[in-house]
């Protein structure tokens, strides 16, 4: 009987082990981090994004965007001179796409929460697409962002679809901090 006992525990670490194994060559991860103050057209502007995102892939895909995307994005931009004073606005982004490609990323998704005059303005559940650049150091990383979208908001006309895991190339400097981008394989 012990022998037998001994022999089952030897199984069933066994098998735990090889599900174990089986799990971790299953699937693949990549990422996108950082924050950064971005270089904005107008010097007096502070526009500031930052990104904590992943996706896992499973092992062999050849869809990069078949994966399971999580994370939060973040994007505010102070206007110091509006005509009612100085105001911030900024929109948190819900992460449903993460595709890396060497030190590029591309990441969408959809406002889950905004400062008040946003709120007013539509952008709650509207989608983002950014994109990120991470030239190493000695480089200015970029980032680039489309949104919102703006759909379905009473009285205003639709933006085309911005669709999963779009977004367009990264058009602004990255003045301080800067992103990591973690790609697959």
């Amino acid at each position: 009987m012990r022998r037998s006992a001994v022999i089952a525990v030897a199984v069933m670490t066994a098998m735990l082990g090889a599900s174990a194994v089986s799990a971790s060559e299953s699937t693949v991860t990549a990422s996108v981090q950082g924050s950064g103050r971005l270089r904005y057209l107008d010097p007096t502007h502070d526009v500031r994004f930052s990104v904590d995102a992943a996706v896992t892939l499973p092992a062999g895909s050849t869809d990069p965007m078949a994966g399971d995307a999580r994370g939060t994005a973040r994007i505010s931009h102070h206007v110091p001179n509006t005509p009612d004073g100085p105001m911030t606005i900024w929109a948190r982004i819900r992460v449903d796409c993460v595709v890396t490609g060497g030190r590029v990323a591309t990441i969408t998704g959809e406002v889950g929460d905004a400062d008040p005059v946003s709120r007013r303005n539509g952008w709650m559940k509207q989608r983002f697409g950014f994109s990120v650049a991470d030239n190493g150091r000695g480089a200015f990383d970029r980032v680039g962002w489309s949104g919102p979208q703006r759909r379905d908001v009473p009285g205003q006309p639709d933006d085309p679809e911005l669709r999963r895991c779009m977004a367009p190339a990264p058009f602004l400097a990255v003045q301080t901090g800067g992103y990591t981008v973690t790609a697959v394989g």
